[in-house]
């Protein structure tokens, strides 16, 4: 009986260290996968999608304001001398919430037309930074198209929905 029980408590830990063992092999034989190519996981705000044209830039949001077609439904109008007239030298934009931002590089901008919600337009040129707050329904023309005699390039830097 002693001979037994003997036998039954080494054979116990001799299986688990066994076990243990082979366990400790097979990982060793299966590295850890390499996730440095993996996307990350934290949101870059980064713009999802290519500009539709070379000229202009598209570079970052929220994703509340996006680029679409202006034949379809838009809430924000641009129009640029660097959009080729064959495309209306203008590009649109949807807006799907009461607010939202896209930093983006249009260069030629002469004018932004706001539908159903108001906006503010950050403008850049040889004079300065310019902040337009336009209404919904609003056009507002802006450098070369503003009327004033300012024949300085603008170019549109930000888009803000802010209602």
């Amino acid at each position: 009986m002693r001979t037994r029980l003997y036998r039954w408590l080494t054979a116990g830990p001799v299986a688990a260290a066994a076990t243990l063992g082979v366990s400790a092999l097979a990982m060793a034989d299966n590295p850890a996968p390499d996730n440095s190519t993996a996307p990350p996981a934290v949101e870059d705000f980064n713009h999802p999608g290519g500009s539709p044209y070379d000229s202009i830039k598209l570079l970052r949001g929220d994703g509340h304001i996006v680029a679409t077609s202006c034949a379809g439904s838009y809430q924000i109008r641009v129009l640029s001398n660097a959009i080729p007239a064959g495309q209306g030298n203008e590009i649109c934009f949807q807006a799907n919430s009461a607010s939202g931002f896209l930093t983006v590089e249009i260069p030629g901008t002469f004018l932004i037309r706001t539908e159903g919600r108001p906006v503010r337009a950050t403008l850049d040129s040889e004079n300065g930074t310019q902040v337009v707050d336009l209404a919904k329904k609003q056009t507002v023309s802006v450098g070369e198209g503003s009327g004033t005699g300012d024949r300085s390039k603008t170019t549109l830097v930000e888009l803000r929905v802010t209602g």
